[in-house]
């Protein structure tokens, strides 16, 4: 039940802030996703977990956006399905990301072949989503950089992450929407360029943060959660 009230308070604060704006449609927008809602979204969680990511999928696409998965991203689930194969051989419960996907590969009677068949027809997946996997923007264009190594340093101090990787992987996303933003500094989220939702609240307090210092507090953050 929470899962899906998060699922209707995203669709409310995003599309619907204001009932006048609610024929408001993206223009040029593409909308990135990270790993956790994504493992969701594929159903690795089970049906509760899956049906509200599905329904946002669908309002996003309805509203003209792009759907996107960085390659990086991909990557990460790619990962953490291999680590889920691995871990369904043992009796160990110690996960750190994605602890409802593995009790759900249990619960069915996955086998670690079961998982890296998921692993193998990945992309397949998410096309079905409508979710197409891109490489992240080079680094050619000076002017739209952002200093890396200060996000990783804010991120370090107000993100609680288990694992290295996690961070590097959130900047490389934030910092590449930066990118494909060109400059622009929108203040509509459907005019945006780019934008990463993420499950992980804190990244964005940190990132919205981090940027209306750098900004105008009008700006749309890089990055949303999915239940904002």
């Amino acid at each position: 039940l929470e899962t899906v009230v998060k699922g209707h308070m995203l669709a409310d604060a995003i599309f619907l802030p204001d009932p006048g704006n609610a024929a408001r449609k993206f223009r040029d927008t593409e909308v990135y996703f990270d790993t956790p809602f994504l493992l969701n979204a594929l159903g690795y969680g089970g049906e509760a977990q899956r049906e509200p990511c599905v329904e946002l999928l669908e309002l996003f696409y309805e509203m003209g956006a792009d759907l996107r998965c960085f390659a990086h991203t991909r990557d990460e689930i790619r990962g953490v399905l291999e680590s889920f194969a691995n871990q369904l051989q043992t009796e160990d419960t110690g996960v750190t990301l994605g602890p409802d996907v593995l009790r759900n590969f249990r619960s069915i009677g996955y086998s670690k072949t079961d998982v890296m068949m998921l692993s193998n027809d990945l992309e397949k997946d998410l096309k079905a989503l409508r979710i197409r996997v891109v490489d992240k923007p080079s680094h050619s264009e000076y002017e739209y950089q952002v200093d890396e190594d200060a996000l990783c340093e804010i991120l370090e101090e107000g993100v609680d992450y288990s694992r290295p990787q996690q961070i590097s992987r959130d900047v490389d996303s934030i910092s590449a929407i930066m990118r494909l933003r060109r400059g622009r500094r929108p203040v509509r989220i459907e005019e945006s360029g780019a934008l990463f939702v993420t499950t992980n609240s804190a990244l964005v307090g940190v990132v919205q943060r981090h940027f209306s210092d750098v900004s105008k507090a009008s700006d749309v953050s890089p990055c949303l959660t999915d239940y904002t």
